[in-house]
């Protein structure tokens, strides 16, 4: 188990969590929350200072490159 915590979690639905935690077990994300309780077998990852996004991030893009649509 992992607790990757003190950052600004970026989240889609809840907005930003500033000090939040992300706790995640066997590649999956078990929860995203300001005040988690870190579990005592975890390991701790202190990311404060830093953007933490949890999930999928899809870095493709088209913008900036318009011209290209136009054949």
């Amino acid at each position: 188990m992992l607790a990757i915590s003190g950052g600004r979690v970026i989240t889609v639905d809840r907005g930003d969590i500033e000090g939040g935690t992300v706790l995640v077990e066997g590649g999956k994300i078990l929860a995203v929350a300001a005040n988690l309780a870190i579990p005592s077998e975890a390991e701790t990852v202190d990311v404060r200072g830093k953007y933490v996004v949890p999930g999928l991030i899809d870095g493709h893009t088209h913008v900036g490159i318009a011209e290209e649509a136009q054949g």
